[in-house]
Formats: C-alpha cells, sequence, structure tokens
C-alpha cells in the first residue's frame, strides 16, 4: 500500500487495484474566501490535480469546504464517491452534484474496495458530520483522523481493529473555531489564549498517539494562509504555518512523528512504513482570484426573513423541550473593516421564548441579561439565514466577531445555530434529545493530589468519554476536562467551569 500526500488534508491511498482520493482541496479558497491552501504554487497545482485524476473513488469525511471543496471537486471529475451516511442534507447535495456514484457507510461498517478494505468511524451524536477513516490490506492500516474531533471512546474502537501502521491527524491549531471569532489580535490575553488552543491540539495529537500506538504519525490537514486583512494577524504566529517545535514535541524514538509536505510519499508493508519521497519544501502560496465581498445593505426583507429565522429556531428549541436562556444581539455591519471595529450599522435583538420569538431594534450594546453578541456583515448574515452557508462556515471563516456575557456557553443556542437550519441534521437534534440518556453506573475513578474521585463516565454535554489523565488547573482549582470539546468541570463539587454553567457533574471524593 503506498500513501501520498497532496497537500492539506488531501491524500491518495494507493493499492494494487484501488486509489483512494481523500479530501482534496488544492486551488481556490475557503471559508467565505478566508482560507487559502498553504504552501501553493501554478506548478505544484498542476501536479495536484495530475496525481488526483488518478483516482478510482473518492472519500469526503465531513462538511466543510476546505475538505469537501466544490470547486477542487468538479475539476478532478466524476469518480465513485465515499462517505459517512451523514444526517446533513446539504453534504449530501453536494456529493450528488459531483458524483453520480455515491455510496453511504454506517458507523464501522466494512466496505470491501477491491483488495482495500475501508472503515468510516462517524462521530456521535448523529447529528455531528465528520468521520475518521480506517484503510487496510495485507500490508497494514492507515487511520486518517483529518481534524476529526479524537474522542477517546471512538480511538479505543479503532484500536480494537488491530495495530495501526500510520496515523494522520492536524497540528493546525489557528484552524481549530474557537476562541478565535472571540478573539482580536489587540485584546492584552491575546497570545495566552492562542497557547492554550495549540496545546489542546498537541494534547489530543499525543492522546491519538498514546491510544493507537502507531509506527508512525504524520500531522497534515494545513497549514492555512489567512486572506483578508481582518485575520492576517494569524499569519504572523510563529507556529501557524511551521509545526516543527509541536511535532518535535510528539515525537519520540518508538513513536516518531513528521510534519507533511506536498507529494510526500511512503509505503507500508510487513516491514513496517517507509518514506519514499520526502515531499517538496515550498514557502508561499498561490493568491486566490480577487473577489470582493458583497456588500449589499440590511432592509426589510433582511429583518422578515429574520423574524422567519428566529420562528423556525424556536420551533425547534420547543421540539427539543429546551428553554434558551441566552439572547442574541446581532449588530450588522456594512463591511468587513466595520466588522473588525466593530462599528455595526443596525442591532437587533432576538429572543427565542418559548411563547413566540421576539425580534426588535436594539438600542444598547449592554445587557444585563445573557447574551451572544456577533458583529457581522449583512451580506454573510443574509446567506446564513437563508440556508446558503452553514454556522461553522461563519465561525471558521473568522469573518465574524463574537462576544459571550457572562462569558459562559449556552449549548442549546450553539446547537440551534450550528444543527438547526439543515433539515437533516434538525432531525438528527430532536431525535438525539429524545434518545435515553447513557448509562448513569459508567463511572470512572480518578486519583489527584491524595484524593480519588468518582465521577461519571462521560461529558454532559455530548457523551464523550472523559480522560482520567485531564485533570488541569483552571483558576486555582483541579478540574477534569473533556478531551472533545474541551469543557471543564471543577473535582470539588463537579461545577461546570468552562462550557454550560447549567452543567453539573455528580461527584463522589474520598481520602
Amino acid at each position: 500500500m503506498h500513501i501520498l500526500l497532496l497537500g492539506q488534508a488531501g491524500v491518495l491511498i494507493s493499492t494494487n487495484t484501488i486509489r483512494l482520493l481523500c479530501d482534496p482541496w488544492f486551488i481556490g479558497s475557503a471559508h467565505l474566501q478566508s482560507w487559502l491552501p498553504w504552501p501553493s504554487t501554478p506548478d505544484l497545482i498542476q501536479q495536484q490535480f495530475a496525481l488526483a485524476q488518478q483516482a478510482t473513488h473518492l472519500y469526503l469525511s465531513h462538511a466543510h469546504d476546505d475538505h469537501a471543496h466544490p470547486e477542487t471537486l468538479r475539476r478532478i471529475g466524476q469518480k465513485p464517491l465515499i462517505m459517512g451516511n451523514f444526517a446533513h442534507e446539504g453534504l449530501k447535495r453536494l456529493a450528488r452534484d459531483i458524483s453520480s456514484h455515491v455510496t453511504l457507510l454506517e458507523d464501522g461498517e466494512p466496505y470491501l474496495l477491491g483488495d482495500l478494505t475501508i472503515r468510516l468511524h462517524l462521530e456521535r451524536p448523529d447529528y455531528r458530520t465528520n468521520s475518521i477513516l480506517v484503510a487496510e490490506t495485507a500490508d497494514g492500516r492507515v487511520v486518517n483522523a483529518n481534524d476529526c474531533g479524537l474522542d477517546p471512546d471512538l480511538l479505543k474502537r479503532i484500536r480494537e481493529l488491530g495495530h495501526t501502521n500510520l496515523f494522520l491527524s492536524t497540528l493546525n491549531f489557528v484552524a481549530n473555531g474557537y476562541p478565535f471569532p472571540y478573539l482580536s489580535g489587540q485584546e492584552p490575553d491575546f497570545h495566552e489564549r492562542v497557547r492554550q488552543v495549540r496545546q489542546q491540539v498537541v494534547d489530543g495529537f499525543a492522546r491519538g498517539i498514546d491510544t493507537l500506538s502507531p509506527d508512525l504519525s504524520i500531522a497534515f490537514a494545513g497549514p492555512v494562509l489567512f486572506s483578508d486583512p481582518l485575520n492576517r494577524h494569524l499569519n504572523e504566529l510563529e507556529e501557524a504555518r511551521d509545526w516543527t517545535v509541536m511535532v518535535n514535541e510528539l515525537h519520540t524514538e518508538r513513536h516518531p512523528v513528521v510534519s507533511a509536505k506536498p507529494c510526500m510519499t511512503l509505503k507500508i508493508d510487513h516491514e513496517g512504513v517507509h518514506i519514499i519521497e520526502p515531499g517538496l519544501t515550498l514557502t508561499s502560496c498561490a493568491p486566490a482570484p480577487a473577489r470582493p465581498h458583497e456588500t449589499t445593505p440590511w432592509n426589510e426583507d433582511d429583518d422578515r426573513d429574520l423574524e422567519a429565522f428566529a420562528a423556525q429556531l424556536t420551533n425547534i428549541a420547543r421540539e427539543l423541550h429546551a428553554t434558551v436562556r441566552t439572547r442574541l444581539l446581532l449588530f450588522i455591519c456594512d463591511t468587513l473593516e466595520a466588522v473588525g471595529a466593530q462599528e455595526e450599522r443596525h442591532r437587533r435583538t432576538i429572543s427565542l421564548t418559548p411563547e413566540a420569538p421576539v425580534c426588535r431594534p436594539s438600542l444598547a450594546h449592554d445587557s444585563d441579561e445573557p447574551h451572544l453578541t456577533i458583529y457581522v456583515t449583512a451580506a454573510h448574515w443574509r446567506a446564513f439565514q437563508r440556508g446558503e452557508i452553514d454556522y461553522d462556515t461563519l465561525l471558521l471563516s473568522y469573518l465574524i466577531r463574537c462576544s459571550r456575557h457572562p462569558d459562559t456557553f449556552d449549548a442549546t443556542l450553539h446547537a440551534l445555530l450550528r444543527f438547526g437550519p439543515d433539515a437533516g441534521t434538525r432531525a438528527a437534534l430532536i431525535s438525539a434529545s429524545t434518545s435515553p440518556p447513557l448509562p448513569a453506573t459508567e463511572r470512572l475513578h480518578i486519583t489527584h493530589e491524595g484524593r480519588l474521585y468518582d465521577v461519571p463516565a462521560r461529558c454532559p454535554h455530548e457523551g464523550a468519554l472523559f480522560d482520567p489523565r485531564l485533570v488541569v488547573q483552571i483558576n486555582g482549582e483541579a478540574c477534569l476536562r473533556c478531551p472533545l470539546h474541551q469543557w471543564a468541570f471543577r473535582l470539588r463539587d463537579g461545577a461546570c467551569v468552562k462550557g454550560d454553567p447549567s452543567k453539573r457533574l455528580q461527584i463522589v471524593s474520598t481520602e
């Protein structure tokens, strides 16, 4: 089995009969024109497409357009396509648009492609849209985690399949999402918060290595370059495009780790993993074609659409039997420069009350009630509430600026914005809310500073398995941190100190 790294998350897995192309993104931009693939040159792009067009099949890990990139996929041409049987209707429409033969696999289902057996391990709950690919032949096994959350439970299931020869995951911490839409480069704690995100990503990669014990691990799926002035300060971060220090922190003689390079080639056989070609060393980025952002002003039709959008979210909340305690303060700006300067032209307050949504002009910045503030251009919010883009695209573009009061996470509002607009993920979200809870008998025992803590085994957010090694200090107190979304719970009393403060763990401690 041969593995060819094409750049970003693009991987070509080749056997005697099959060439499976994973997540190609070679040209253009992603996430509202905000991300550019790095490195990139015209010669490299030509080479990437020449190699990609040799593929017999395509695999898409998830819906983000730095992985499911329509422009790249259409240029490659029609190929049989494989992906998880996700609830996400938008991703399914894209798949049917670019391929006349789409195969949807269930979680963990073995699927035979010639002499290659693949399994897709899907993130849970069902309204989420991401997967890890396990590909194997008689020669060995590859685990392609792209930038999927490395849930310990999921990793353990993969470990049970047998030995992993090659593990692929990302160190692209600047593409993490939170906290970057909440964080400007001028804030005094900017570098400390970036450092925390960077360390969380490194720790996640380390968990993957510890659990799977691969022969070789490769850091890939990035880096990216941010094209807009609003985010160019991220390009100046020391490790944004050079992952050498992080790779060296992870690398050991027993478990070597290397950074991917475009056109790096590896071979897996009965003797292990061999790097055949080290890949290209490039330090430039081919600019994307200039496409100005739309600046159409907010108008009365947008207000009517906003009222309908708020009504839709309220109806979903009713079906979830959930109360949304956090108001949405929408500050509409004319330009991206105005978003960065937080100079809005219109203000709207949306209250998703159980009786009926309230959507009205807002006169003040401040409110004593819990609220989420979003600064966004009229064009971008218009595209979101009309279903042309999703909330992940808004967040990952970093072309919005957000703040929370208090600085806590409202899981219900976040789920409504993220999973409510798509019909498929909406139905899965509602279904999950009526599913029986995980058994309360699942418990972990954690020893910390001489005390034994008996804690629930899973996070109350989305059921991820806790890792007993992830005890961290927050405000001087020991807390258990969830490895999937970084929620943290105080061991002293189970209070949620990072995440939704309405959630609490039932913890029993003894000397």
